[in-house]
């Protein structure tokens, strides 16, 4: 195995900042399960006490960023742009890493072009807890927070994206139960990822 990225995506308030911090603490240390890293992302947003600990630009930093070819992926909602650099989706010289990426759903076709062995995490809440979450972290006004929650956003379909490598997992507030859903979820994925790793390539032509 070298580099399994894992792509959380989910509506805003879903959690998914919070499950990407628990499924880090408690990453399974024993075989098949490789180190773990958690992407950091550029955002032309500030930083918040208690937030998310992002690189924090200016818009015509990231469109420098952009245009000098240091994005793997990136993306455009809610006002800001976001992007994840290449050193942290394929840190330099790592191996035997699985990556954990805080995305969009709307790009994540784009994020499986990008890398066709993504395993993709897609996080969930009933609209009234979403909503309830927003309003908790101070944030946005009322308004912004239903332009949120009513943003469409309409799934590719997943079957077809990455058939056998997307899981659909419900966050009502229980972090040890999502987790522990998708670590249970991941484990086939790396067992067989590492059983690979020292496969010959397949014969061409």
């Amino acid at each position: 195995m070298s580099i399994q990225p894992v792509y959380v995506m989910g509506p805003s308030g879903a959690g998914k900042d919070s499950l990407l911090a628990w499924l880090v603490d408690h990453w399974p240390k024993q075989a098949p399960w490789p180190r773990v890293h958690l992407a950091r992302r550029t955002i032309t947003r500030a930083q918040v006490p208690g937030g998310e600990a992002h690189e924090a630009v200016s818009p015509a930093e990231f469109d420098r960023l952009l245009a000098g070819g240091l994005f793997a992926l990136h993306w455009q909602a809610n006002g800001q742009h976001y992007g994840i650099r290449t050193t942290e989706l394929e840190p330099p010289g790592a191996t035997d890493l699985c990556v954990l990426v805080n995305g969009s759903r709307a790009h994540v076709a784009q994020a499986v072009a990008c890398c066709p062995q993504l395993v993709v995490v897609h996080l969930t809440a009933p609209r009234a807890l979403l909503a309830q979450r927003l309003q908790h972290r101070q944030r946005e006004g009322v308004a912004d927070i239903q332009a949120r929650l009513d943003r469409p956003t309409a799934l590719p379909d997943m079957h077809h994206l990455c058939p056998g490598r997307w899981w659909e997992v419900t966050n009502t507030g229980y972090l040890d139960t999502a987790g522990a859903q998708v670590l249970a979820a991941l484990r086939p994925v790396l067992q067989a990822t590492s059983a690979c790793a020292g496969c010959p390539p397949p014969p061409r032509g």
